[in-house]
């Protein structure tokens, strides 16, 4: 509990009083929030960030059951439904950086999304996808 609060709420605790006073003479004051919130381009990307979460929501639904269904009520041999399911389970136990650096790799300048026999396929104008 002390770890808890000397590296959580401590910093949290000293943001919010930052965020609610003014500057120099420490007043109470919401006009941090209030320019936040009156910016039409904060409002989009809060509207961008729920569309992409409800889209991801969706995809992974929309793959997620029915590969769960055809793990549980479609096979049968118990050594194949345990090869599919660690097959599912084997990415989570990379980590984030071997993950990104994999990522780059597909989407970078010089990724394999980014060759030109890629674009060609799509009939885009030259130049990279991303970046």
């Amino acid at each position: 509990m002390v770890f808890f609060t000397a590296f959580f709420l401590a910093p949290f605790t000293v943001v919010i009083i930052a965020s609610l006073t003014t500057e120099g003479d420490q007043i109470f004051t919401l006009q941090h929030y209030i320019k936040v919130l009156s910016d039409q381009y904060n409002w989009n990307v809060i509207a961008l960030t729920f569309r992409i979460a409800a889209l991801t929501t969706l995809i992974s639904l929309l793959l997620g059951y029915p590969l769960a269904w055809y793990l549980v009520r479609i096979i049968r041999w118990k050594a194949w439904r345990r090869v599919c399911i660690l097959l599912v389970i084997i990415p989570m136990f990379t980590s984030n950086i071997v993950r990104s650096f994999g990522w780059m790799v597909l989407l970078g300048r010089t990724g394999l999304v980014n060759q030109e026999s890629v674009i060609q396929r799509f009939d885009r104008v030259p130049g990279p996808f991303f970046g």
